[in-house]
């Protein structure tokens, strides 16, 4: 993976239950926002088209593309998660942390494993390991002006 990843990057390690990380894609330099997906397990065939979904994936965003307000939804959704804002959107676990957006899910709709791959999350350099609290959000991450994106952030329609 490249080092010129400009957020912070999480995972849940080298394994999660079980299952190896196989895969780690890094979205292309020419994507307006940036993106780093985590696989772990086989990928298992679906549908017979040719397309197959792992025994556990997440990703981790810039804040500047993926930030609470493009989903328009209430912040009575937040609970907290390791000292920072976190919800069940969807079928999947998001948690706002320093520069980055995490997503756990959706390869399971499973909140407790969501909740429970919460717990495993740690920094890609070393610097935050469980059960440590992730770093606060950067200013501005719920309202839709993240600190940090001025030129590059997505807006809210």
């Amino acid at each position: 993976m490249r080092a010129s990843t400009d957020f912070g990057l999480y995972y849940v390690g080298a394994s999660y239950r079980g299952f190896p990380l196989t895969k780690i894609y890094e979205s292309p330099a020419s994507d307006p926002y940036k993106s780093v997906t985590f696989w772990y397990g086989d990928c298992e065939p679906v549908g017979g088209e040719g397309a197959c979904g792992y025994d556990f994936t997440m990703s981790v965003y810039d804040i500047c593309g993926r930030h609470f307000k493009l989903f328009k939804l209430p912040r009575s959704r937040l609970t907290n998660i390791r000292g920072v804002p976190s919800g069940e959107f969807g079928n999947g676990l998001e948690l706002y942390t320093g520069d980055s957006v995490i997503v756990i899910g959706p390869s399971s709709p499973d909140a407790a494993e969501h909740r429970d791959a919460a717990a495993k999350l740690r920094s890609l350099d070393g610097r935050i390991v469980p059960p440590e609290d992730l770093l606060s959000p950067v200013k501005g991450a719920l309202t839709g002006r993240p600190a940090g994106c001025e030129g590059r952030i997505r807006r809210v329609p």
